[in-house]
């Protein structure tokens, strides 16, 4: 990635950020976390393995993808990344420059065993993710 590509995505999220912080107050966001579940221990999850410990990204697109990944299913790459030793996802929301979407982290989240992490707006957060689900 180009450096005026990621000066570009950084000037971009700031921007973001800065409106979203107007629209919601903090007060609002923290009465939001505060209904959410604990999240795993990333840092734990990173530690138990034996080895190497990946955290690996689901992400639709790229900046520097000629194309968006056809058949995207954010599950099905959660699922084999879960089951190839992945310690964390990373799940990729940016919609301007990934053509991300909450709604594959909330997926994600709910099929996976793992810490998931959400590369959104800025700074990203981990997400709970639940137990084992069945899809559909």
């Amino acid at each position: 990635m180009t450096d005026d590509i990621l000066a570009h995505m950084v000037k971009e999220t700031r921007e973001r950020v800065a409106q979203r912080k107007r629209r919601v107050p903090l007060e609002g966001i923290r009465a939001l976390a505060s209904m959410q579940r604990r999240p795993h221990d990333l840092a734990s999850a990173l530690r138990a393995q034996s080895s190497v410990s990946l955290i690996v990204q689901i992400k639709r697109t790229d900046p520097t993808m000629a194309q968006p990944i056809e058949q995207f299913d954010p599950f099905i790459l959660a699922q084999r990344f879960e089951h190839s030793g992945a310690a964390a996802l990373c799940v990729v929301t940016n919609q301007q420059f990934y053509n991300g979407d909450i709604v594959d982290l909330v997926q994600v989240a709910q099929e996976c065993h793992h810490p998931g992490y959400s590369s959104g707006c800025g700074r990203g957060g981990i997400s709970d993710c639940g137990g084992p689900r069945r899809r559909g």
